[in-house]
């Protein structure tokens, strides 16, 4: 099973201890790979799951890079 696919994800249900509690999350990523997806869509899902996440900060990780020009780039 692929660490990040939503069959994964599934074999654990997160409860929501404090949903009153403000939450800001250090960072989030996105990416589309063939196969494991996660993009504005499924953040959005997630953040919808009844944790009070009040703002998160993207990092990323070596996704969605330009297809040309210099790789140094």
């Amino acid at each position: 099973m692929t660490p990040g696919t939503p069959e994964w994800l599934a074999l654990v249900n997160e409860e929501v201890l404090d949903p009153g509690r403000a939450i800001v999350d250090p960072h989030h990523h996105l990416w589309d790979y063939v196969g494991n997806r996660y993009l504005f869509p499924e953040l959005l899902a997630d953040l919808a799951q009844g944790h009070s996440i009040r703002a998160t900060m993207f990092m990323q990780c070596e996704a969605m890079y330009r297809a040309d020009g210099d790789t140094a780039m």
